[in-house]
């Protein structure tokens, strides 16, 4: 397959922007995964990697998880999409209500996208007011891509962003704006600690101003130990968003919450899809949860998520001594702080020649076990030590483009770990590296993320080598 072909039909080659070329090590990542079982994927030129990102952490059981397969099988026998409900819509309903009990009225969407939009539409409905208050990454629908860098063509519609645990900021905005609704991702990068209070707080908050509190559980939901974030730290919601690892790939999300809320989609609100009702992913979601009330797999995530972040400190502090470098996030979802992309991309880069395939965040689905925390372990030792040797100047080592952010990265940051003893030298190690950058026109997000988050991959040529970390791309192709 030639890239240049597909950059030609689709735009910058891909569906989903987080899987661009240059959100990751360009020229050096292959362009295509083509096939997936269990922890790990294999690349177009029959390469395997123990995979990380995890389609984005919609893999929770790993790829082609064999009860969820043979679920969607048997369904595509019978047929999969009908001209009036199915009864598996209310088996489904029935088995999320007994998991998340505040899902009392729900209904199934494909996208956690649609989701978020549905409940925004749903507050408003409800509380007939507009402004709608959000803390997190909740898609491209247009009432929250307005608030973002890359918002050409989208319809600003009253909405206002706070900062995760600013709960004086939130109690202002609350008072301020009156809004119908605050919606809010649990956590992204915190402490359990942390998580407990804010989310507390911001219960208490809405309650007091009567607003209605969404939890987006996109990316927690199912992946935080009893199934939920609502769940875990014990604050219940008024609506839920659900989608990602529901159905362990196969696309399906859900909006739900309390009766007397959830009906106005029986009035004048409307909500209403075709493949709503797709029995392809409402199969595969009722075989993905109930493997998952049946099986440990959220507190397995856990463990292993927890393996691998202290896997990754223990080894920076041993091999790197630099303080400015550390993996954060609560086990479900991690992530990997360097002091620049270069420092990151290099570290990326040695770990895929080993076998292991990192991206902006790691997730670990259930298929991740003892063999391929061993293997990752001593990739990031090596990769580490890689790191380390040319910690003055990464460019020299990289093979490729350093990775610019993705979009949830700009909108919402990870924290930067400051350095108190090696600031000067962090400082003078990142001048050396713009300056090498410039002269080979890479890109930084650090100095216009705006401007970075549109520009991608440019054409290659005409007849390219196969890529992968055997045959990296030069840059000067």
């Amino acid at each position: 397959m030639n890239w240049n072909q597909t950059i030609k039909l689709i735009p910058e080659g891909v569906q989903t922007l987080s899987k661009r070329p240059c959100v990751h090590v360009e020229g050096v990542y292959p362009y295509w995964i083509v096939k997936g079982k269990g922890a790990h994927v294999w690349d177009e030129a029959g390469k395997s990697y123990i995979d990380y990102p995890c389609s984005l952490g919609t893999n929770i059981l790993g790829h082609a998880f064999e009860p969820v397969v043979k679920a969607v099988k048997d369904q595509l026998d019978e047929g999969t999409l009908f001209s009036l409900p199915h009864p598996k819509e209310t088996d489904l309903a029935e088995l999320l209500k007994d998991t998340i009990p505040s899902l009392e009225m729900m209904r199934f969407l494909k996208t956690g996208t649609e989701s978020c939009m549905a409940a925004v539409r749903i507050a408003r409905a409800y509380t007939g007011r507009t402004p709608i208050l959000c803390c997190g990454y909740h898609g491209w629908a247009d009432w929250y891509n307005a608030t973002t860098p890359k918002n050409a063509g989208s319809i600003a519609q009253d909405v206002t962003s706070f900062k995760w645990g600013d709960t004086k900021k939130l109690e202002e905005l609350l008072i301020e704006k009156k809004p119908s609704g605050v919606i809010i991702e649990p956590y992204v990068y915190e402490t359990e600690k942390e998580v407990e209070t804010f989310l507390k707080e911001v219960r208490r908050l809405t309650d007091i101003h009567k607003v209605i509190l969404i939890f987006d559980e996109n990316v927690t939901g199912f992946r935080t130990k009893k199934l939920s974030a609502q769940a875990y730290w014990k604050v219940t919601p008024d609506l839920t968003c659900l989608g990602k690892a529901m159905g362990n790939g196969v696309p399906i999300a859900c909006v739900g919450g309390k009766r007397d809320i959830m009906d106005v989609l029986t009035k004048d609100c409307f909500v209403s899809s075709t493949f709503g009702g797709d029995l392809l992913g409402i199969s595969a979601a009722i075989a993905t949860i109930s493997y998952l009330r049946d099986h440990p797999v959220a507190e397995h995530i856990w463990t292993v998520g927890s393996q691998i972040k202290s896997a990754f400190n223990q080894a920076a502090q041993s091999i790197m001594q630099q303080d400015v470098v550390k993996c954060i996030g609560l086990p479900p979802r991690t992530h990997f702080i360097f002091p620049s992309a270069a420092h990151k991309g290099l570290f990326w880069q040695e770990c895929l020649k080993l076998g292991v395939f990192f991206g902006h965040a790691q997730f670990v689905s259930y298929a991740h076990k003892q063999t391929e925390l061993d293997t990752t372990t001593m990739a990031i030792r090596q990769a580490l030590k890689i790191a380390n040797k040319h910690w003055e100047n990464p460019m020299e080592a990289l093979q490729g483009k350093p990775a610019i952010e993705t979009l949830r990265l700009i909108t919402v940051p990870a924290p930067k770990v400051e350095s108190q003893t090696i600031g000067t030298v962090i400082s003078d190690s990142l001048k050396q590296v713009d300056d090498i950058a410039k002269e080979k026109s890479v890109a930084f997000v650090g100095s216009d993320a705006g401007k970075a988050v549109t520009e991608c991959s440019e054409p290659v040529p005409s007849d390219p080598v196969k890529r992968g970390p055997g045959r990296p791309r030069k840059l000067t192709e």
